[in-house]
């Protein structure tokens, strides 16, 4: 999948998420049903594996807590991503914010100062009106400068550039674990491969369930499982954490600057 085409399809999943939060729904659901998990295998082979697991990953909707999008907003001019038909914007106070890029760490969101508004816009699933969002400061940072939202997304104005130490929130997030560390999260899409292992699984950790990040509400990691994973060639728990169906415990610890996990499970 190409650069342009994960800015295109991010934003279309952002829009309907708001859609559906402005709904006053829920439970999000994918935004097309992914195959029924398999049964009665007759072998364990990868071939019979990996077309659903990926099936499940392409129909993912990201949703952190009681239907709060996870944005993951690519399209900025100064990040490098590439510009989508319907791009997602935030129009405040006489500007037009976008997302700076694909966030590995959201910041703390400060005083709330106001109230912007997605545009409606037809992305090819029917014209969408017009959402809200609050917008709020990014610690003292003047907000013509960047905004935060409540889930840590930070919006710059489309026409500047985006600053040096904002762009570092970009940067993957290195390993700093004294040892191994049990975390709850959420499993958001296979950043390279598919099981069976080894592949690698992006997952989302908020602030309270099991890794230290002051100053941060959510970071995003790129964790290695491996044929040692425990679970990690589990069907019924990579599928179910991939499609959101279900948060998954994760034992991690620090391979090089990196993670790894050493098990996955479902949540208790």
């Amino acid at each position: 999948m190409t650069d342009d085409t994960r800015t295109i399809e991010a934003e279309r999943r952002l829009r309907a998420a708001l859609r559906a939060q402005a709904d006053e729904v829920t439970t999000v659901r994918p935004l097309e049903q992914a195959p029924t998990a398999p049964t009665g295998l007759q072998d364990g082979s990868p071939r019979r594996r990996t077309p659903w697991l990926a099936a499940a990953a392409a129909a993912t909707v990201v949703v952190a807590g009681a239907g709060a999008a996870v944005l993951l907003v690519r399209d900025h001019p100064g990040s490098g991503g590439g510009a989508a038909s319907c791009a997602f914007e935030v129009r405040w106070e006489g500007r037009v914010y976008s997302g700076i890029g694909e966030q590995a760490r959201m910041p703390e969101p400060g005083r709330a100062l106001g109230t912007g508004v997605v545009p409606g816009c037809d992305d090819g699933n029917g014209e969408s009106r017009d959402v809200d969002v609050t917008l709020h400061a990014l610690g003292d940072r003047d907000p013509a400068e960047a905004v935060v939202t409540a889930d840590g997304e930070v919006l710059a104005p489309r026409d500047g550039t985006v600053p040096a130490d904002l762009r570092e929130l970009l940067d993957p997030e290195p390993c700093r674990l004294a040892g191994p560390t049990t975390v709850r999260a959420t499993a958001l899409d296979f950043a390279r491969g598919t099981p069976p292992a080894p592949y690698t699984l992006t997952l989302a950790v908020d602030a309270g369930d099991g890794l230290p990040m002051p100053g941060y509400t959510r970071v995003v990691l790129r964790t290695q499982v491996t044929s040692a994973t425990a679970g990690g060639d589990d069907e019924v728990v990579v599928g179910a954490a991939v499609q959101g169906a279900a948060p998954i415990e994760v034992r991690l610890a620090c391979r090089g600057d990196g993670y790894a996990a050493a098990s996955l499970r479902l949540a208790d």
